[in-house]
Order: C-alpha cells, then structure tokens, then sequence
C-alpha cells in the first residue's frame, strides 16, 4: 500500500511501520545471533564465580562513563583473565545503584559473524546490520575479545573490513565497544592505524600472582566441585598452583591453574573416587608437561 503525499512527501503508513518494526527486531535478534547477551547470563547467574580485579573493572567502567574516548580495551596476555573483568562488570551491574545499570553489554564474536560469508558482500551486511542495532540503542554495549581481528576482517573483494566499518560509529560517538587483546597484538594492529587508537582507551591487565590465584581457584572450586560430584582438598590447593606454575611456563595465571583444577576433578570422576589426590594431580600434570613440550619443542 502506498503511503499518500501531503506537499510533495509521502506520509508513513502501517506498511512502513510494519518494514520499520522488521528491520529493528532483525537487527536486535542479529546481536545475540552472533554473540552472547552477557547481561541476560548475568541476571540468570550464569556468570562467575569472580574475586579480585576490582582495579581494572573500576577503570573499565570508569572508561564507559567518560564524554568522550569512552572504549576501553583490555590489554593483557592470553589467559589473565580479561574475558572474566568484562564478565564481572556484567554481573555488578545488575546493582540498582550500579552507574551502568539498565546497560546490556553484549559479546560480538567475530568468528560467528564470518561463519559462511563466502560471497562478496555477506560479512559487510551482516555487521551493517548488528551495528545499526548497537547504534539504535544506546545502552547496548558490544564487547569484542581479540579485538584485532577486526582488521581485514570481511575486507575482500573491495568490501570494507570490519574496522572501517566501526570506525565513523567510534568517531561520531554512536556505539560504545570495550575491546581485548594482546599487548603485542595491540602494538601491531591497534597503534598503527591511528584513527582507530584515538577512540580507544587501554586498561593493562598484568597476571595474577600467587595469592591472587589461589583466591580465585577457591572461588571457582565449588563450581567444579558441583559439576564433577567430587571434592577438591583445600590443602592440595597451593600443591596444584605450584606444580601448574612451575610445569607450563609458557600460560598464564590463573587460566593454567583453572585447567588443572578443572582436569583433576575431572579425572576423580573419571576414577570413580570422591575426591582429587596428589597422584591424580601429578598425573594431570605430566599430561599437560607432555603436551607443552609437543607444542614449544
């Protein structure tokens, strides 16, 4: 039906209305289609358990309230746990009296978006389409993890890749993005191309030390424990982070520690017994020795 003009312009009609409708619940469906509503894990308390980083989750939301420059990007090696800060933030803003409640934080994964985009055009409609959903409300907040994988992402066949895309959105203020990465990776990707790193702001992460490990290996202990219908000894705590700390040089704390602990517990129920020993964790651990040496011969 078309819509009749009044001084030469067309007036709406329940057509254009009804198209309008579509296009918004297609692009809020496309959000989580290719991600995770971190908000929605959060309220089901699905998110977590977390302790610690209160530091750098305070500079992220910290970063998100600014005027202007507010896209924080998590800096840190594989395995120190960024994912986890932006998870936390997730579940502290179910707070009533948090400063970014009523946001959602929405994880965009980049994987998920190129699946099956083989013809030209594909990937850039398909983040056309999720930033036009980001942009239309404005208390979505995306998150990306290797965030430099947007560069040349989808960028074939003369197709813009993904960070060209983003960045008029960044530039005008129109979408709100919290990024993670590497430092190297940030170096290399980030740094050099300076219209992108103007619109973000870095939040080092350094790894857990030792204390701080063994708080969160207490903390996601009973998680596991749950899960494996079996017990993890608190005084094979220490025992297990020294023996990961020592054993696989080359990971990072508390990500390596939270392998064996969730191996072990894995391998008591795999036994049939009720609980984690030392000699299920030297055998967990002379696997991963094995496995570490393949792979960094």
């Amino acid at each position: 039906m078309s819509g009749a003009r009044i001084n030469g312009a067309e007036t709406l009609t329940v057509e254009h209305v009804n198209k309008a409708l579509s296009h918004m619940q297609k692009g809020a469906e496309s959000l989580v289609r290719y991600g995770r509503d971190l908000t929605r894990l959060a309220k089901e308390g699905k998110l977590g358990p977390f302790t610690g980083r209160a530091e750098e989750t305070r500079s992220v939301e910290r970063t998100l309230l600014r005027a202007g420059k507010n896209n924080p990007v998590l800096v840190g090696e594989g395995g120190v746990g960024k994912t986890a800060i932006v998870e936390k933030l997730a579940v502290e803003m179910q707070d009533p009296n948090h400063h970014l409640h009523g946001k959602r934080l929405i994880e965009l994964s980049m994987t998920e978006l190129l699946a099956g985009t083989g013809g030209r055009g594909q990937f850039e409609e398909r983040m056309k389409t999720v930033l036009r959903a980001a942009k239309r409300d404005p208390n979505v907040v995306l998150f990306i993890d290797e965030i430099h994988t947007l560069m040349g992402a989808g960028g074939n066949g003369g197709a813009l890749d993904a960070a060209n895309m983003l960045k008029p959105a960044l530039a005008r203020g129109e979408l709100t993005l919290i990024g993670a990465t590497t430092l190297a990776e940030y170096r290399q990707y980030i740094t050099r191309d300076p219209a992108l790193e103007r619109r973000f702001d870095p939040i080092f992460v350094d790894e857990l030390d030792r204390d701080e490990s063994l708080e969160v290996l207490a903390a996601v202990a009973p998680k596991f424990e749950k899960h494996h219908e079996v017990k993890m000894p608190k005084d094979l705590m220490p025992v297990l982070f020294d023996l990961a700390d020592k054993t696989l040089p080359t990971r990072k704390n508390p990500d390596k520690a939270l392998d064996v602990l969730d191996l072990a517990c894995s391998e008591a129920a795999l036994r049939g017994v009720p609980e984690v020993t030392r000699e299920i964790l030297d055998q967990v651990i002379d696997e991963l020795r094995r496995k570490e040496e393949a792979l960094n011969p």
